[in-house]
């Protein structure tokens, strides 16, 4: 029986080979991981479709305080605390219709289950030339019942 030795350079030749397989193989998983977390949830008459992520929807509980208004000029009325259920998911749109510039969307919403409002925390937007376009500027609470799509993903995110 024989026993084969490798040389210096054959010895680092395979375990860059196997380096080389370990990054592949890693990248395939990743990739793919990536692409099962987003699921269709609604698509627009425009052919435009939209995606969750289902692997980072964030529930948490928070107390807001609720404002009264009271015609006497120093009363102590009782301070009113509700408790609501927010919700941040991650959105996806990708646009079909040759007429729009974007190619894709990705959105961070947050949604107050409670009172059925949704708010739109942060846009990236990629355009068909390539460039991207960042807005992480909060805009002001929607209804929910405002976009039929806004409806379809509180009806998943919001309902057990």
């Amino acid at each position: 029986m024989k026993a084969y030795v490798l040389g210096r350079n054959q010895g680092k030749a395979v375990s860059f080979t196997v380096l080389l397989l370990y990054v592949v193989f890693f990248f395939f998983v990743c990739a793919d991981a990536d692409e099962n977390r987003w699921h269709p949830y609604y698509t627009d008459p425009d052919g435009t479709e939209h995606y969750y992520d289902s692997k980072n929807i964030i529930s948490t509980s928070k107390v807001i305080h609720e404002t009264q208004t009271s015609t006497k000029r120093r009363s102590r009325t009782p301070k009113k605390y509700t408790k609501v259920l927010v919700v941040k998911v991650r959105e996806k749109l990708v646009f079909n219709n040759p007429k729009y510039p974007l190619k894709e969307s990705r959105i961070l919403r947050e949604f107050d289950c409670s009172r059925k409002l949704i708010q739109t925390l942060m846009i990236s937007e990629t355009y068909k030339n390539g460039s991207k376009r960042i807005e992480a500027k909060a805009q002001p609470c929607e209804s929910v019942s405002s976009k039929p799509s806004y409806e379809a993903l509180y009806e998943i995110v919001c309902k057990p």
